[in-house]
């Protein structure tokens, strides 16, 4: 039967077809974007509306399209399945294709179910026509149509896939092409099979109950389909647009949560250091504030909390009236151990000193240091000064336990003194003061003791201050002097050395002796600067006797234990030689035995360097002391000077003349000179003679005199 096509249907159909594709690809789209399933299967469902309501009105206007020299109707059964068969099938396409990833299998399976979905649509739709005779089918060009919407739907598929990718999600041309490529498939699929469908010449159509208005049906699919094809790209468009707006919100709120993020971690990593450095503050300042009351070795209270506990135990004291006792404690010959063993080691002794003193005491009671080796011990509420002696015999007597420092034990002493309050001060100073005083005055008595302050002790303490002011400008003032006793030697009756003496004479005080101020001077170390004088006086006038050719004497000088102890003390003597020009081997420096016995292998080393300078070495009141023959034979000395105990008893008393010629024995085997002090009689004169000692001296030739006195007695011929 011959049959024609109006081309305005024709190009209707495709234009539906195609923009079909691109609001169905479009809604497909969303899906991907939306965020939840629901909303998801939403626009699913609507893509797959959109597709099949699309394929089948492209089917059926381009069917309309067809103009047959017969009237045809359309079946409202075949029709309707036709739509649900296009709907179905694309629904289920675009789901495969939603779910599946870009490998070419799933691609495969959506295409073929689109394409068999566009293909079994058309067919049914052919068959709401009814002819007869019936419709026959070219099948070449059936399954060209079928091949054509299998190739044409999974290209189309493919593209859209590709554009839903993340990469290219906003690419329109690609778009465009996919649903350019899917209506043309289905126009292609449609008019390839309308060519494959041939209606016998003479048929007539028997539908029954369908629609025969063509063009009402046509107007009235296109429309609708332009409608709900038109509306379903306006809400995809208004979804892309607000999921855009959205997107771009959520990105800025992101970035905005992010930069709060980072201000919040630069919040929390500052605070983090400056509650750091708060805490590290707060541990300086607890520390420095530590350290301002407490002493950094002991951890004991230093002065200045003392002094703060001090001020409220006499305002307690005072208002209870009770009494309070300030302990001052020194211990003795601690310079000797520090000295000697080192200052770590001086640094253990008073930390075991200070943790001894504390299981002496109350726990009401404070200890403190004041520094060095003085401590101070503050007892409240205290009745009698017996309770009080009793601390203070319990502290000796700790304090005499022998200490264990590197494995080597040692013995130190303490002295105390002691205050009182209300009777010996009213505040710290005095208090202090009085402590000190007391403190000394044990040290006087030998040490190893206490004592009370009494106002004896103040008139004591006040007269030695007096002392020692006087006696720290006496050099300047010229108030010291040098005299010298001869040494006589007992072969030739002439005199052969001096020893030189220090004599004091001040404008009020007058002549002061020396057992009252070279004590004094060794206490407040007065006594280097007076010794080094000393020496260097001496010097001066041998050289003067030399030159005025009274002849060439030895000097003896007495050296103090401050002087003996001093490092630098070879050089003092080395340069006093020679700014003096005095010959070393006439200077004869004199030490006690006491003083070498103490520190033996440190005097030793000095000795040597005094040997080394070239002067001689005398060992001064020999036999007071505790040395021996095998002590005596490793020092270097030259003299041993018998101790005028031994020289007043003689000839009488036995035992003193059995121990000096002991000693003459020994000097004799020593190869040393010996002499005699305090030689106030011929017998004993006539003694030491028949024991063979070398030289005497004392009252029985003269006394110290000045050197004028001296040198009119050089200028005699004898003693003899």
């Amino acid at each position: 039967m011959e049959s024609q096509y109006e081309p305005w249907l024709v190009m209707l159909s495709i234009a539906i077809a195609v923009f079909a594709s691109f609001v169905a690809f479009n809604l497909t789209s969303r899906v991907a974007a939306a965020r939840t399933r629901r909303i998801a299967a939403c626009w699913l469902a609507g893509s797959a509306v959109c597709m099949g309501t699309g394929i089948w009105a492209m089917h059926f206007i381009g069917m309309l399209a067809l103009t047959l020299a017969i009237p045809v109707a359309y079946g409202i059964g075949m029709t309707v399945l036709s739509l649900l068969i296009a709907i179905g099938t694309s629904g289920y396409s675009l789901h495969i294709l939603n779910r599946a990833s870009s490998r070419a299998p799933q691609l495969i399976v959506a295409g073929a179910v689109m394409a068999g979905g566009i293909v079994a649509m058309h067919y049914v739709g052919m068959e709401a026509l009814t002819f007869n005779p019936a419709v026959r089918y070219d099948p070449w060009l059936v399954l060209a149509s079928i091949l054509i919407a299998a190739a044409a739907s999974t290209g189309a598929l493919w593209i859209n896939r590709r554009v839903r990718s993340d990469r290219l999600a906003a690419s329109l041309p690609l778009k465009l092409l996919g649903a350019l490529i899917m209506g043309l498939s289905i126009s292609g699929m449609h008019y390839t099979g309308m060519a494959a469908a041939h209606i016998p010449a003479g048929a007539v159509c028997i539908t029954d109950n369908g629609v025969f208005n063509a063009w009402w049906l046509a107007g009235a699919v296109g429309g609708v389909a332009f409608l709900l094809l038109a509306t379903s790209f306006h809400l995809s468009m208004v979804d892309s647009y607000l999921a855009a707006r959205s997107g771009q919100h959520n990105l800025e709120l992101e970035k905005m949560n992010a930069e709060l993020e980072r201000n919040t971690a630069d919040l929390m990593q500052a605070n983090s250091q400056l509650r750091q450095e708060i805490d590290e503050r707060i541990r300086s300042e607890q520390k420095v504030a530590y350290l301002a009351y407490h002493d950094t070795l002991t951890s004991l209270p230093n002065r200045r909390m003392l002094s703060s506990h001090l001020l409220h135990a006499v305002n307690q004291a005072q208002r209870q009236g009770k009494t309070l006792a300030l302990l001052l404690i020194d211990l003795d010959r601690f310079k000797t151990v520090n000295d000697t063993m080192g200052h770590e080691a001086g640094d253990q002794l008073l930390l075991e000193v200070a943790t001894r003193i504390r299981h002496c005491l109350r726990e009401s009671d404070i200890i403190a240091r004041l520094g060095g080796d003085e401590f101070v011990v503050m007892l409240e509420d205290v009745d009698t000064p017996a309770a009080i002696a009793v601390v203070a015999e319990k502290i000796l007597a700790v304090a005499r336990w022998p200490f264990v420092i590197s494995e080597q034990e040692f013995y130190v002493t303490a002295s105390i003194g002691i205050s009182l309050f209300p009777q010996d001060g009213q505040n710290e100073q005095s208090l202090l003061r009085c402590a000190d005083i007391a403190m000394y005055k044990a040290k006087d008595d030998g040490k190893n003791a206490f004592r009370f302050f009494c106002n004896e002790l103040n008139e004591h303490a006040i007269e030695k201050l007096t002392l020692e002011t006087y006696l720290r400008t006496a050099i300047e003032r010229q108030e010291i002097s040098m005299h010298y006793q001869p040494k006589v030697g007992l072969q030739s009756g002439r005199i052969v050395g001096v020893e030189a003496l220090m004599r004091w004479t001040h404008p009020k005080l007058g002549i002061v002796p020396p057992s009252r101020f070279i004590p004094l001077a060794e206490e407040t170390r007065i006594i280097r600067q007076l010794g080094r004088w000393a020496i260097e006086e001496s010097c001066r006038q041998a050289v003067a006797w030399r030159e005025q050719g009274l002849g060439d004497l030895n000097i003896a000088v007495n050296l103090s234990v401050s002087q003996f102890g001093d490092e630098g003390l070879h050089r003092d003597i080395a340069a006093i030689l020679q700014s003096t020009g005095m010959d070393p081997t006439r200077l004869e420096l004199e030490i006690t035995e006491s003083m070498f016995m103490d520190r033996f292998e440190e005097s030793l080393r000095t000795i040597q360097r005094l040997k080394e300078a070239g002067v001689r070495i005398a060992v001064d009141d020999f036999g007071t002391g505790f040395s021996s023959l095998s002590t005596l034979k490793n020092l270097p000395i030259d003299t041993l000077k018998i101790d005028g105990a031994f020289v007043r008893g003689l000839p009488a008393d036995a035992k003193d003349a059995g121990i000096t010629r002991a000693i003459v024995a020994m000097g004799k085997t020593l190869n040393v000179t010996v002499v005699a002090e305090a030689v106030e009689t011929e017998a004993q004169r006539d003694f030491l003679h028949a024991a063979s000692c070398d030289q005497v001296q004392g009252y029985y030739y003269s006394k110290p005199v000045t050197a004028a006195r001296l040198s009119e007695m050089l200028a005699a011929p004898s003693f003899a």
